[in-house]
């Protein structure tokens, strides 16, 4: 199995979800590439049999403006033979906004025909050792 992980983050949470989650894949021995979704790779992507994104949410729900472009031509994939998770962080400030741009992509991806192995994961700002069981927990359920 091959898998990519691609993140956006400005405060290095998302990034720090996205090593963790990396490092977990590899120890399964799932061949992982990292990347940020600024480039947003559909090739790279398209080449893996596992896409987990990792955004994070702007302001009260927005999606931001660098992942904006990844993220409306998303539907044009054709990923019916991918699984994908999408795990991101936000902050609970924003009460029914908190990681709303988490659960659009998790919308977005399933335009494209790939299959969830787990509904989407939102974090409260950084990622805790909690968060890294539940993730751990997810990971040896779903693969």
């Amino acid at each position: 199995m091959k898998a990519i992980v691609m993140y956006a983050s400005i405060t290095g949470n998302n990034e720090e979800i996205a090593e963790f989650v990396q490092k977990e894949l590899n120890s399964r021995g799932i061949d992982t590439d990292l990347e940020d979704l600024f480039d947003g790779d559909y090739q790279k992507a398209s080449e893996k049999d596992l896409i987990i994104v990792s955004p994070y949410t702007y302001d009260k729900g927005s999606i931001p403006s660098e992942m904006i472009d990844f993220f409306e031509d998303l539907p044009n994939q054709n990923w019916e033979n991918k699984k994908f998770i999408v795990i991101g962080s936000g902050d609970r400030f924003y009460g029914n906004d908190f990681g709303a741009a988490i659960d659009k992509f998790d919308q977005q991806l399933e335009k494209t025909g790939a299959q969830h192995l787990t509904e989407s994961i939102k974090i409260h700002t950084r990622i805790n050792q909690e968060d890294k069981e539940f993730i751990i927990n997810i990971l040896n359920k779903t693969l």
